[in-house]
């Protein structure tokens, strides 16, 4: 049945409060000297792209439900290196993405908006009473033995296939009554990728996606972003902030804190959390920097930088924003007292 592309922009954000205690950037003390976050291991595990027996028990024959989505992907193959660079930076810059490793391959996973910011589970998923869903756009080649490699759900496309017949099947864990649906478009520098499980005629998400994205991308410019950070032409005044940079840490649950803020990195390169003890020393470092690493934009401006990262016991007491330029050392940006 066929979908028609929507395309959504959603352009809103809100204020975020300022730490107890920011300092100036300055290098990185040693000892101790921070842990740099393992980007080859992914924070928490995706849910499995495993499907349900579709065994008809009353005539013994297996059924799915198939999707023809008409969607106009061919502008996607027309992005070369240098427009992939540029559409790095932007989704970098952009709030409603967030640009880390997934898998050790650089990924661009959409937020939704949520309590005046951006948000994004550690494993990518966004998952409701309606649907479980992900966006993403991956910059590179999926590692053998990733559930996006490996997964007989997925369906693959070509950027400019005029049509994308999608094949959705029940989960063996999820909502009941729900379908999966896995699609991956694959162009020339880059594919994308879009997971949905929600009830068997709706793929929202879905179509959504394939009408923003193909529209999108191609648009962004590359001397804009060089110029600017980013292409104002598809970011709001809002989406990138002035003033003095800020962050918080706020608890979650018993198991979990969210970090977020906005961050001026003003060069290219890696951002990650690092909690103190009382005693000054480095607590559950290894942990902390690797679920909360990403490539926050550079530039004139704040920039939106957002994570959750495990927080089962309590012990820490003072919290800290670090970057390292591509290159270069550490350098601490922000400090606060928990």
């Amino acid at each position: 049945m066929p979908i028609p592309a929507m395309i959504l922009f959603l352009l809103a954000c809100g204020p975020k409060v300022s730490p107890e205690h920011a300092v100036a950037s300055e290098v990185a003390p040693l000892p101790p000297a921070p842990v740099l976050p393992d980007l080859s291991v992914d924070a928490a595990r995706p849910p499995e792209l495993t499907v349900g027996s579709t065994l008809e028990l009353t005539t013994l024959t297996s059924s799915t439900v198939r999707f023809t989505i008409a969607a106009d992907t061919a502008s996607l193959n027309a992005i070369d290196a240098d427009g992939s660079a540029a559409i790095q930076r932007h989704l970098a810059a952009d709030p409603r993405w967030k640009l880390h490793h997934r898998g050790g391959v650089l990924t661009a996973e959409q937020r939704i908006e949520r309590g005046g910011g951006w948000y994004l589970p550690p494993n990518g998923y966004h998952r409701d009473s309606a649907r479980t869903w992900r966006v993403a756009i991956r910059f590179g080649v999926q590692a053998a033995g990733d559930p996006w490699a490996n997964s007989g759900l997925l369906s693959t496309s070509q950027a400019g296939d005029p049509a994308i017949v999608v094949e959705g099947r029940t989960l063996l864990e999820g909502q009941d009554g729900h379908l999966a649906t896995a699609i991956v478009v694959e162009a020339t520098e880059f594919a994308v990728e879009i997971f949905e499980a929600a009830p068997s005629n709706d793929r929202s998400i879905t179509a959504e996606s394939l009408g923003t994205v193909p529209v999108v991308l191609p648009g962004i410019a590359p001397a804009r972003v060089a110029s600017q950070g980013y292409d104002p032409a598809w970011l709001a005044e809002r989406h990138v902030r002035a003033g003095a940079p800020s962050a918080t840490l706020t608890a979650q649950d018993a198991d979990y804190a969210e970090v977020s803020g906005w961050l001026n990195t003003t060069t290219p390169g890696w951002t990650w959390l690092r909690l103190l003890d009382a005693a000054g020393q480095p607590w559950q470092d290894d942990l902390t920097s690797t679920w909360s690493a990403e490539r926050v934009g550079w530039g004139d401006g704040l920039f939106y930088y957002q994570a959750i990262v495990p927080m089962s016991e309590p012990g820490a007491t003072t919290a800290q924003i670090w970057h390292q330029a591509d290159g270069g050392s550490p350098m601490k940006l922000l400090e606060w007292t928990l």
